[in-house]
Parts: C-alpha cells; sequence; structure tokens
C-alpha cells in the first residue's frame, strides 16, 4: 500500500518495460495501481505481439538498467536469476570495424546484463507482481479514454477484458504507455483538440535475426561481437552477436540505404552478403 497516496486509484495502459515502470513509481502516491495490457501474459520469458521487436537483440543500458534496481531494488539479481550472462563494457565485447580489428580492450568500469527481451520484461513483471496495491490484468484492451463533462479532465477508461464485453474504469490518473498513444490520439481528435506535433525521422534500415546454441569450442576471451559495417561501397551491412540466457548466442544483422540481410536461412548463413534485396523480417 502507498505510504504517501495522493489519490486513490491510477491506470496505465500496456504492460511493457515503460508501462511497468510507470506503475512501480505511481504504486507510491496511489492506493491503487492497475496496468491493462491486450496480450497474455504468460508465467514466464515468452514473446508477446505487442512487442514486435522482441525477437531481435536488446540490451539494458546502463542508465535504464541503474534506474529499474531504484525501482525494483533486488533488480540485477533478478536478472543473474533469469540466466543473464554479465557482460563488461569494453573488455568482453569485441569490436570491429576495418581498421580496427578488433578494437583495443579497454575496462570501462561497466557491468550489463545480457539475456532476451522477453526475459527482462518477464523479470520486471515479476517483480511488480510482489507490489500488493498494483494490479496486473492481461487480455484488457483499452478501446476509449473517458472524460469528464467539460472535456477538461481524464476520467478513466473503457476496455474489453476477454469476452466479458465493454468495462468501465474511474482512474484519478491514466498513463497512456500503449506504445503508439492510439487511445490518447484518439480522444483528442474526438474533442477537436490539437495533436502533439510529431517529427518522423526514417532511418532506412533493415534487420535479421537468429539465435544459435553457444558451441562448447567457443572462444574464451570475449562474449560478444558487434560488427561495425558501412565502409564498403557495395555493402552496408553490420552484425551484433550477444549472449543470452540458455547458453545462447542472439545474432542480428542489419543493413541501411536497401541494404537489407535477408530473412531465409540460406540467405542468412551466407559467408558473403547476397545481392541488395529488401528483409522479410523487418
Amino acid at each position: 500500500m502507498a505510504s504517501e497516496a495522493i489519490a486513490r486509484q491510477a491506470v496505465v495502459i500496456g504492460a511493457g518495460i515503460a508501462g511497468l515502470a510507470a506503475a512501480r513509481a505511481l504504486s507510491a502516491h496511489f492506493e491503487q495501481v492497475v496496468v491493462l495490457e491486450r496480450d497474455p501474459l504468460s508465467d514466464g520469458p515468452v514473446h508477446r505481439p505487442g512487442a514486435p521487436q522482441s525477437r531481435h537483440a536488446h540490451g539494458l543500458l546502463v542508465g535504464g538498467q541503474r534506474a529499474l534496481s531504484e525501482l525494483f531494488p533486488g533488480f540485477e539479481r533478478d536478472l543473474v536469476d533469469a540466466g543473464a550472462v554479465l557482460v563488461k563494457a569494453g573488455i568482453d565485447t569485441r569490436s570491429e570495424r576495418p581498421g580496427y580489428d578488433p578494437f583495443p580492450q579497454r575496462d570501462l568500469g561497466l557491468m550489463s546484463y545480457a539475456l532476451s527481451r522477453p526475459a527482462i520484461e518477464f523479470a520486471v513483471r515479476k517483480r511488480l507482481r510482489s507490489y500488493s496495491n498494483i494490479s496486473l490484468r492481461d487480455r484488457c484492451r483499452v478501446s476509449e479514454l473517458l472524460a469528464s463533462p467539460d472535456g477538461t479532465a481524464v476520467t478513466g477508461v473503457q476496455f474489453e477484458e476477454g469476452g466479458a464485453g465493454s468495462q468501465e474504469l474511474p482512474a484519478d490518473l491514466v498513463v497512456d504507455a500503449s506504445g503508439h498513444g492510439a487511445p490518447t490520439l484518439a480522444m483528442l481528435k474526438t474533442r477537436g483538440l490539437p495533436l502533439p506535433e510529431e517529427t518522423v525521422i526514417g532511418i532506412d534500415e533493415g534487420y535479421a535475426t537468429a539465435v544459435f546454441h553457444i558451441p562448447g569450442d567457443a572462444p574464451s576471451d570475449w562474449k560478444s561481437v558487434f560488427t561495425i559495417g558501412g565502409l564498403s561501397p557495395t555493402s552496408a551491412r553490420g552484425a551484433l552477436l550477444w549472449p543470452i540466457e540458455g547458453n545462447r548466442w542472439i545474432v542480428s544483422l542489419a543493413g541501411r540505404h536497401g541494404d537489407a540481410p535477408p530473412g531465409d536461412v540460406d540467405g542468412f548463413m551466407a559467408p558473403e552478403p547476397c545481392a541488395r534485396r529488401q528483409s522479410t523480417t523487418p
């Protein structure tokens, strides 16, 4: 229960990393926090449709890692329990680029925890469930933000839970962490209110990812490999090999300016870059 509650109930839309972190931050100031997630949430590290990039390589930056540790004391221990591989920055990652094969090893004094996106998210979700005033409800699709009669405040959400039909949930505060902000944008459009300014930046980058078991004779002087491409006139390819839980490597190939990696197994495993073509697994 929140020790210094300022209001009764907050609702968070979305149970991704942002939504889970927001729920924990709010739990210290609201009597009850309800997280509504449209995807089914498995009791384990499983990919979910609402995180479309989750099958590609992910990593917690040190700043995010520290922020989550502040919100969830003991979180780094949770990552280790989930099978995370400890990676010492500048030492355990082999960085390659033409002319630097590899970059010199330097201890940067930073330690990161390598594991898959579903495992990271599940570790946060598991920790969140230990707070008695936070409710995590899956299979709940928010269809509308509810507003006061004069339109000056959001008063709750309307949602559908499984096959139970439409329901309303009152809230003193609603946080839209749904990703695209669709409920918020829909409410602004319905009421004729101005939309927030938007800047779209296209990066023209494609990528493909595969997961491999780490062989018993793998090199011992590095745990990860980062290959920086883009210097060749015929290829803009780069790659990241990253250790994850379960004694596995996740390998992501990337290319820019139309030089997207192939999405088929043979093309992915080819020793030389294939002809320029769009990947089927962006």
